[in-house]
């Protein structure tokens, strides 16, 4: 099968359903609640808000995007050196692995303490958070978090009427920006109802639902139905690639708000086919896509892909450097690894035969 045929076919069987019944979702929340606003998270939300633009253009006044990622939104949520549960959601629960004492300063605008960088478990991380409290690094602290939260703030400010009620479009998992979000509006003493619809949430999303707004997911809710909620948080990374766009990860805002990104590590290649896939989908929305095919046609691409299917998006690459620091390709690592390992063990299989034949 030419790559063209394969890309139509990704669109049109396997995106489209997906795309269909999130922005179908989000459709009947903004006519239920018509003072919600509705604020695609970039990057992975991005394509939502267009799905949302196609399907119902006369509520495109009330949709917009803001790029805010983990990173900045877990620092923009700690209110001090003494804030040990936002301190410890940031350097060790949204990271792969738990953040080195060098690497953890610099994310907060400190200065290295010295040649030895162990990571932050057990005393290590007690000897950090009291390092912490030193006079002057609480004080700059404290003024870095605060004026982070004043810049993202000025940024989701842009895109919606400052006390709108909000309803945030991303991917999911553990809801980690919400529950960010609704920290930083309190500390800002800006109350709002920040609401989330996602394609999935796992069981620690529960901790987003806390403050108001709440924690909704399409296809999967904290971890249920079980087999479907298993296999995409498994394979989050390669619905994050089919939903990605060409930008790299946020870097910063400056002093008004905008937002800046790094360039993209992936080929120019990985993202022409993504976005031929992306189009290809938004031209078969429908409200005819059911969410029983959505998460059948999924699940079916996720772990049996055809070989042609696996051949050309196993191919391409992950980058986060927040979750599993820096690029993977999809179908590497043996397939029967965990996500440490693989990231697509059905693409890896099929890529360890195709190589034995």
């Amino acid at each position: 099968m030419r790559n063209e045929s394969i890309i139509s076919a990704i669109g049109r069987d396997v995106l489209a359903p997906l795309l269909s019944v999130w922005a179908e979702a989000a459709i009947d929340w903004l006519r239920t609640n018509s003072d919600v606003h509705a604020v695609a998270l970039w990057r992975d939300g991005a394509l939502a808000e267009t799905a949302l633009q196609k399907l119902a253009p006369d509520l495109t006044p009330r949709l917009g995007h803001a790029w805010i990622g983990r990173r900045q939104a877990a620092i923009a949520a700690i209110a001090d050196a003494d804030d040990h549960e936002n301190l410890e959601n940031f350097l060790i629960r949204m990271r792969h692995a738990p953040a080195r004492w060098d690497e953890a300063a610099s994310d907060l605008g400190l200065a290295s303490h010295g040649a030895d960088n162990p990571p932050l478990t057990g005393t290590v991380l007690a000897r950090f958070r009291h390092w912490l409290t030193q006079p002057d690094r609480a004080h700059f602290l404290r003024q870095h978090t605060a004026e982070m939260r004043r810049r993202l703030l000025a940024h989701l400010d842009r895109q919606a009427p400052p006390q709108a009620p909000l309803l945030l479009l991303d991917v999911g998992y553990a809801a980690t920006v919400q529950r960010c979000l609704k920290r930083i509006h309190a500390l800002a003493e800006r109350p709002r109802p920040l609401h989330g619809l996602y394609l999935l949430t796992s069981p620690g999303a529960t901790w987003a639902e806390p403050g108001p707004g709440l924690v909704r997911a399409v296809l999967a809710q904290y971890g249920q139905p079980p087999a479907l909620a298993t296999a995409l948080l498994r394979h989050r990374d390669v619905l994050e690639c089919l939903l990605g766009t060409d930008r790299g990860e946020l870097s910063h805002y400056d002093d008004l708000g905008q937002p800046f990104s790094s360039a993209s590590p992936l080929a120019p290649d990985q993202h022409r086919q993504s976005a031929e896939i992306q189009q290809a989908a938004l031209a078969m929305l429908g409200p005819s896509h059911t969410l029983a095919q959505a998460g059948a046609a999924l699940m079916r691409f996720l772990l049996k892909p055809s070989l042609a299917e696996a051949s050309l998006v196993g191919t391409w690459q992950h980058a986060d450097s927040t979750a599993l620091e820096g690029l993977r390709r999809l179908d590497d690592g043996p397939p029967d690894g965990d996500r440490s390992q693989t990231l697509w063990p059905a693409a890896a299989r099929l890529r360890t035969e195709s190589r034995s034949r």
